[in-house]
């Protein structure tokens, strides 16, 4: 205790002279003073930790003087580098470890202090003295870099969503309701797709022109059949081919089909609305199915489409038919004839329907004249002489007329066949059969 004792006080006078004591020195000196006692273990042990504590409390309340660098410490630890050719207890290994504040200024552990070199005594049971110098082991501080300030994560606060104001409905004033005026429609074509009929025989041809041509033969010849055969091919291939329409009709007309006849120049005026004799063939068959007034407004329109004088004039001597069986009067009816200017045939009808010329003055102009237009004066100069004496109330007389008209032969003419139908209405009225030929 007393080496002890001596050793804190040597260190204490050299501490006033500025120098740093060491163990070796201390060793030294006691080494020359007074010869080494034997030195307990217990209090050997027993001083170091009183040192230890001195120490940490020293530090401790260097560290709360400086908060902010309580985070960096300087640890040395100093070993005593025992040698090999002496045998050291272990027990007496001195460990002093020396712990410094970190410089403020800085932020970094300042520089380690290198501990004296210790002198360490054998164990009294061997004798045996062994110096040792240890070398100074120098650790550098870790430098611990502060941690990272984590700042809390603001979440945005959702802005309310403004609701879409509902915008006031305005109504419409209601505006009075005016009838418009709705033009009728034309219909659309249909495919033509005529119902399978025993072939002909006859070699096909290249269009639909060929067949309506070669269809007019066939009807001239009275083969009808036949002919609606050809207008059929024909009309497959075109649907709206005006001329095969028309001639069709015709064929159904002769062949006693006046109904389908009807449709066929319906078909006709659809697709050319400027046809005349689709125009003028249909307002005769209303007139013969009793219908007067769709006659008239027919043969007002074939009037007016029609390209040639006499068949102008044709018409006007049927929509004079069609205004007298309407009720209308005769002065009245006159109006339209008034228009004809001609002096072809048929003006000298006109003529002798207004007045201007007697019976037998129109019967030379029938027989007289040019040979090739002879069977058509036949025709349509006996038929209106019979229909101007039926009106006059001689029925025998009229009569008489409509057969010189069916004796003409001349079939191709609409009033061969309008002759034809006044004799079947003449027999029915005086209860008699048809003596006529059919056309």
């Amino acid at each position: 205790m007393s080496y002890i004792l001596d050793a804190l006080k040597k260190s204490d006078a050299e501490r006033k002279r500025g120098d740093v004591p060491t163990l070796n020195s201390v060793s030294e000196n006691a080494h020359h003073d007074q010869p080494a006692p034997r030195k307990p273990l217990p209090l050997i042990i027993a001083g170091t930790f009183a040192v230890l504590a001195v120490v940490g409390f020293t530090v401790n309340l260097a560290m709360k003087d400086n908060p902010q660098q309580q985070h960096v410490t300087a640890k040395t630890m100093v070993k005593p580098n025992v040698p090999t050719s002496s045998t050291v207890d272990t027990n007496s290994a001195a460990v002093v470890e020396v712990t410094k504040p970190a410089e403020q200024k800085t932020g970094l552990a300042s520089e380690p202090e290198i501990a004296p070199s210790t002198e360490t005594t054998a164990n009294p049971k061997t004798k045996q003295i062994t110096d040792t110098k240890t070398k100074p082991v120098v650790k550098v501080a870790k430098v611990v870099a502060p941690k990272p300030v984590v700042k809390p994560v603001v979440k945005p606060v959702a802005k309310p969503v403004a609701k879409p104001v509902a915008k006031p409905v305005i109504k419409p004033e209601p505006r009075p309701v005016v009838d418009p005026i709705v033009k009728p429609k034309p219909k659309p074509f249909k495919i033509y797709s005529p119902k399978p009929k025993p072939k002909i025989g006859l070699p096909p041809l290249t269009n639909a022109v060929a067949y309506v041509n070669r269809a007019w033969e066939s009807i001239d010849k009275g083969l009808y059949t036949q002919a609606i055969y050809d207008l059929d091919q024909a009309l497959v291939s075109e649907p709206s081919y005006g001329d095969a329409w028309f001639a069709k009709g015709w064929a159904n007309e002769k062949n006693g089909h006046e109904q389908k006849a009807i449709k066929d120049y319906d078909r006709a005026i659809e697709a050319d609305p400027n046809n005349a004799f689709a125009l003028f063939s249909r307002g005769f068959l209303k007139l013969y199915n009793k219908d007067a007034q769709g006659a008239a407004i027919d043969f007002v329109r074939s009037q007016g489409v029609a390209k040639e004088e006499s068949f102008k004039t044709y018409s006007r001597l049927w929509l004079y038919i069609s205004r007298l069986r309407t009720g209308q009067s005769k002065q009245a009816s006159h109006k339209n004839l008034l228009a004809t200017k001609s002096s072809i045939w048929p003006s000298p009808v006109v003529h002798y329907v207004l007045g201007k010329i007697d019976e037998n003055q129109l019967l030379k102009i029938i027989k007289g004249g040019d040979l090739s237009g002879f069977q058509e004066r036949q025709v349509t100069g006996y038929f209106f002489l019979g229909l101007i004496q039926k009106q006059l109330g001689d029925f025998s007389n009229a009569q008489r007329y409509f057969e010189m008209a069916l004796a003409s032969g001349g079939i191709q003419f609409r009033q061969y066949d309008a002759a034809r139908r006044e004799v079947e209405i003449l027999n029915q009225r005086n209860n008699k059969p048809a003596n006529t030929p059919n056309g």
